[in-house]
């Protein structure tokens, strides 16, 4: 847990590289998570990843071509439900 002089002084350190360096605030921006942006993508991306797990759960278990389709089908659901957004 940082103090509240230490809280000053990193504030001041971004402060100082954000004015000099606006690439540098993208990445910060975007290590931060986005703001509101990446929150709303967390569900496309639970879709996708469901999709995907469907896919490889039917390619391990040897499962007909239905569940290995399904599993194609619902990842591009949420790929394109994110490219959407």
């Amino acid at each position: 847990m940082l103090s509240n002089h230490e809280r000053r002084e990193l504030a001041r350190i971004e402060q100082g590289l954000a004015a000099e360096d606006r690439r540098f605030t993208q990445v910060l921006s975007a290590f931060r998570g986005g703001g509101e942006a990446g929150r709303r993508r967390w569900p496309a991306r639970a879709v996708t990843g469901f999709g995907i797990l469907v896919l490889v759960t039917g390619l391990v278990a040897g499962a007909d071509a239905g569940l290995i389709l399904q599993g194609l089908l619902i990842s591009a659901v949420g790929v394109a439900w994110s490219w959407l957004r």
